[in-house]
C-alpha cells in the first residue's frame, strides 16, 4: 500500500494523506494569492468541504456560492474560477477515491454513470449535514495528528462520507442483496484480525467491490469493518493479558496495535480497566463493579 502524509499544508494545494484507494488534500488561498481566482483544472475527480464562502463559476454555468453547509463536486480536468466572499479567501479540504471505486459508489444512485466515466459527478454542489462535516474534519485531524494513521479506518470513513453525501442528495437506495458477503468477511477477519489489511485487500478476499463491502457489512452488522476488527483484537487480548508471563507491549504489537499506550487506552475504553489491572486476580469488588456497569 502506498501511503504518505504531511502534518499541515505547505502550499496552496497540498495532498495531506494518500493511499492506493483514497487521497485527502487541503487548499488554502488568500484573496490576493495568484491561484485564488483560477487554480487550474482539477487533476482528479474530487468532492470538497469548504470552510469559507466563495463564489464558484463554471464555464457556461450559473455561478453559485459555497459555504460550510455545502459540498462541491469536480470532475477531472474541470476548469472554474472563484470570486471572493469571505476575506480569508478559499479554505477547504478535498477528498478523492480511486476512479473505479467512485464509479461503483455513484452507480448505486445514478445507474447511467457507466456511460460517462470521464465525468462521474453530475452535480456541481450538494448538501452536507453536521454529521458529514464533523466526520471529514475528524478524518483530517486523524491523518494530520497521528504518527500512524489507521489506513483501513481512513479509507472506510472516506467511502462512507461520500455515500452519506450522495444519500443526502438522492435519497437512500434499496440495499443490495448481501448473500454470502458478511459471513465471508467475518471468516476472513477471524484469520487476519491482527494484520493491517487494507480495505481493498479485504474486498478482494471477499470477492466483491470496496463500496459493496462497506455498505453491506455496515447495513448487516451495524458497525464498520474497522470497528469489528478492533473488537476482535480486544477480545483476543483478554486471553493473552491473563497469561502471567506475557509482555503487554508484545501483546499490543502482536494484535496490531501501534503501541503499548494505544493498546492500553483502547483496552480501558472497552473494558473499563487497564490490561495490568485485568491481569490481577479479580476481587469480589471488581465482580460487583462489572455487574453494575452492565446494569
Amino acid at each position: 500500500m502506498i501511503m504518505r502524509r504531511t502534518t499541515r499544508p505547505e502550499s496552496v494545494d497540498e495532498v495531506v494523506y494518500e493511499t492506493d484507494l483514497v487521497t485527502i488534500g487541503a487548499f488554502r488561498a488568500g484573496i490576493d494569492d495568484p491561484l485564488f481566482r483560477d487554480s487550474g483544472p482539477t487533476e482528479r475527480a474530487i468532492f470538497v468541504f469548504p470552510r469559507t464562502s466563495v463564489v464558484i463559476r463554471h464555464c457556461d454555468k450559473a455561478p453559485f456560492a459555497t459555504d460550510a453547509c455545502t459540498v462541491t463536486y469536480y470532475n477531472r480536468g474541470q476548469r472554474y474560477t472563484r470570486e471572493p466572499i469571505d476575506p480569508r479567501g478559499d479554505r477547504c479540504e478535498w477528498f478523492a477515491v480511486r476512479p473505479d471505486v467512485l464509479l461503483d459508489v455513484l452507480a448505486t444512485y445514478e445507474p447511467d454513470v457507466a456511460e460517462r466515466p470521464g465525468k462521474p459527478f453530475s452535480m456541481l454542489c450538494g448538501p452536507s449535514d453536521a454529521e458529514s462535516y464533523a466526520a471529514q474534519r475528524t478524518v483530517v485531524r486523524h491523518v494530520q495528528g497521528s504518527d500512524a494513521p489507521d489506513a483501513l479506518a481512513v479509507e472506510e470513513s472516506v467511502v462512507a462520507i461520500l455515500d452519506h453525501l450522495l444519500t443526502l442528495a438522492h435519497g437512500r437506495p434499496n440495499p443490495a442483496d448481501a448473500g454470502r458477503l458478511t459471513p465471508a468477511v467475518k471468516r476472513y477477519l477471524a484469520d487476519h484480525f491482527t494484520a493491517s489489511d487494507s480495505l481493498e485487500e479485504i474486498a478482494e478476499a471477499a470477492e466483491c467491490s470496496v463500496f459493496h463491502l462497506c455498505r453491506v457489512f455496515r447495513d448487516e452488522t451495524g458497525t464498520t469493518i474497522h470497528r469489528y476488527r478492533h473488537q476482535l483484537r480486544l477480545r483476543r487480548s483478554l486471553e493473552l493479558v491473563a497469561e502471567p508471563e506475557s509482555d503487554l507491549t508484545d501483546v499490543a504489537l502482536r494484535l496490531g496495535f501501534s503501541s503499548h499506550s494505544h493498546f492500553t487506552a483502547a483496552f480501558r475504553k472497552a473494558f473499563g480497566t487497564t490490561p495490568s489491572e485485568f491481569r490481577r486476580a479479580p476481587s469480589s469488588r471488581r465482580v460487583r463493579e462489572l455487574g453494575e456497569r452492565l446494569a
